[in-house]
C-alpha cells in the first residue's frame, strides 16, 4: 500500500478538499489506526486539518484499552483527541447493532455541526467484499450490492475503501504500529464472521484468489449502476404531497406504470420518506407492493425503521409511525373565531347567512342555543341530511377522505351535542326552510386556512 496511491483514491473520489477539517473515527483496530496514521502523514500535502475520534462502546477493560491505544496515536501525532462513550446497553427489545450504529452516527453529526467537513472511517476493501456477500444472500438488488460508497451525502468519507486487509497490515507493521483486536470479530455467532473466517477463505482455496478484487470491482459498477437508475427512477415517480405527516400519491398513478418499475418507483419513494434504504429488503418491498396491488383501503404494513404504508380512499401515505392526531373539542362563540391546530384551520361562526363573495368552505345552519362545539369525529357519530339520517363514517367514505386524514376533520356541535354539519366539506345539518327563518335566526360557519 503506497501513500500515492491513497491520496489518488482520495482525488479521484473528492473525498477532502484543500482547508476542510477531517475527523478520524478510531476504535484502535487495524483499520483505523492505519486510517489515522496515513491521514496524518497526507495532512500537508492536500492540505487539511485532521482530529482524532475514538467511541467508548463501555465494553470493560478491553473497551479501555482501545481508548488508551488511541489516545495515544493521536498524542504520537500531535493530532487532537476527542472521545465520547455509548451507554452501556440499548433500550429493551432494541436492536442492539443498529441502536449503536445510530447513537455512533448522531455522534458524528454532533461534530458535523461543530464545523468539521468530513468524517473520516476505516472501512476497506475486505469490508466491501463481505457487505456484498451478505447482501447477496439476503437477496439485495443492484442498489444494496453497490455496497458502501468513498462518500455519502452527509459527509462520511472511506479513504481504505480500494485497500485490502492484508496491505493494511503489511502497512502497520512496516510502520511498527501497534492496534487492538476486538475479540467479536472472532465470535462465530456473527454471519459477518462465519463469511470471513470460513467462506471467504475456503474460496480462496478452491482456487478463486482474486475473489476480493473481482467482487470489489462488481460493487463498483453496480452502485454506479444503480446512481444511473435512481436517476431515471426519479423521472417516473408520481406526483408526491409531501408535508409534516408523510408522502402522500394517488394509487391510480402508481399502478399505471408498468409492474417491472413499480418496485424501483416504490424504493424510490421509501428513500424520500425515510431518508435512508438501511435494512429494506425485497421482501419488504414485495409485501407493499401486494398492499397496494390489492387496493383495499384502510390496509397498512409497517416496513423496517418504522415506515408505515397505508392505503385510504385512492391514496397512499408513507410515514413514520401512524401519526394519528390526539381527539380534541373546543368552544366557539357565535360571532366569533377559533383556531383548531390539529386541523390546520380556523373556523369562524358569522351571524346571518353567508355574505357575498364567500368562497371558503362553509356551512349554514339555524342558530342553536349556547356557545357552538368544535371537535374531532367519534365512532358512531350522525348527521341529519336530505337523505335521512346517516352515519359521519360512510359519508367520509363516499366523499374519499382517507381514512388517516378522518382524526383531522372537524365536527360542529350544538352545545346540546346535535351536529350541525362539518364545513370544510360544506356538509352541514338538513333543516326545514319554509321561509319562517330570517337572516337573524341563521349563522354561518367558514373553515378559514390559518
Amino acid at each position: 500500500m503506497r501513500l500515492r496511491d491513497i491520496l489518488q483514491f482520495i482525488r479521484a473520489n473528492g473525498l477532502i478538499r484543500p482547508g476542510e477539517r477531517v475527523l478520524a473515527a478510531c476504535s484502535g483496530g487495524p483499520d483505523s489506526i492505519a486510517l489515522v496514521h496515513l491521514l496524518a502523514r497526507l495532512a500537508s500535502t492536500v492540505p487539511f486539518h485532521l482530529e482524532v475520534l475514538h467511541i467508548n462502546h463501555r465494553r470493560g477493560p478491553a473497551g479501555d484499552d482501545a481508548e488508551a491505544l488511541c489516545r495515544e496515536t493521536a498524542a504520537r501525532l500531535a493530532l487532537p483527541f476527542h472521545r465520547r462513550e455509548l451507554a452501556p446497553a440499548p433500550p429493551p427489545r432494541a436492536n442492539r447493532e443498529e441502536w449503536m450504529r445510530q447513537r455512533r452516527l448522531a455522534i458524528f453529526d454532533e461534530f458535523r455541526r461543530s464545523g468539521f467537513h468530513r468524517i473520516a472511517l476505516g472501512h476497506q476493501r475486505d469490508d466491501q467484499v463481505e457487505t456484498f456477500w451478505l447482501r447477496l444472500l439476503r437477496g439485495a438488488g443492484s442498489t444494496g450490492l453497490g455496497g458502501m460508497a468513498p462518500a455519502t451525502t452527509d459527509g462520511r468519507i472511506r479513504p481504505l475503501l480500494a485497500t485490502s486487509r492484508s496491505e493494511i497490515l503489511a502497512y502497520l507493521r512496516a510502520h511498527g504500529l501497534a492496534w487492538h483486536e476486538d475479540a467479536t470479530n472472532r465470535d462465530g455467532r456473527h454471519r459477518r464472521n462465519r463469511l470471513r473466517h470460513r467462506v471467504l477463505p475456503a474460496l480462496a482455496e478452491a482456487g478463486f484468489g482474486d475473489a476480493a478484487a473481482v467482487v470489489a470491482r462488481t460493487a463498483d459498477l453496480l452502485r454506479e449502476e444503480a446512481a444511473a437508475l435512481d436517476a431515471a427512477v426519479e423521472r417516473l415517480l408520481p406526483p408526491l404531497a409531501e408535508s409534516a405527516d408523510g408522502i402522500r400519491f394517488a394509487l391510480a398513478d402508481f399502478l399505471a406504470l408498468p409492474e417491472a418499475l413499480q418496485g424501483s418507483v416504490l424504493r424510490a419513494v421509501i428513500r424520500r420518506a425515510r431518508g435512508d434504504l438501511r435494512r429494506l429488503e425485497r421482501q419488504h418491498v414485495d409485501r407493499a407492493l401486494r398492499l397496494l396491488r390489492a387496493g383495499r383501503s384502510g390496509r397498512r404494513t409497517v416496513l423496517p425503521g418504522g415506515l408505515e404504508v397505508r392505503l385510504g380512499s385512492g391514496v397512499v401515505r408513507l410515514a413514520l409511525g401512524p401519526a394519528r392526531s390526539a381527539a380534541f373539542e373546543y368552544g366557539l362563540d357565535v360571532p366569533g373565531r377559533l383556531e383548531v391546530p390539529e386541523a390546520g384551520a380556523a373556523f369562524e361562526a358569522l351571524d346571518g347567512p353567508p355574505p357575498a363573495g364567500l368562497t371558503e368552505p362553509h356551512i349554514v345552519v339555524p342558530r342553536p342555543d349556547g356557545m357552538l362545539r368544535v371537535r374531532s369525529v367519534r365512532p358512531g357519530d350522525r348527521i341529519r341530511l336530505s337523505c335521512g339520517t346517516r352515519k359521519l363514517k360512510a359519508v367520509l367514505q363516499e366523499r374519499r377522505i382517507p381514512v388517516f386524514d378522518r382524526d383531522r376533520v372537524v365536527v360542529v356541535c350544538a352545545a346540546d351535542g346535535n351536529i350541525l354539519g362539518m364545513p370544510e366539506l360544506s356538509l352541514g345539518l338538513c333543516y326545514n326552510d319554509d321561509g319562517c327563518l330570517g337572516a337573524d335566526r341563521l349563522i354561518t360557519i367558514v373553515r378559514r386556512a390559518e
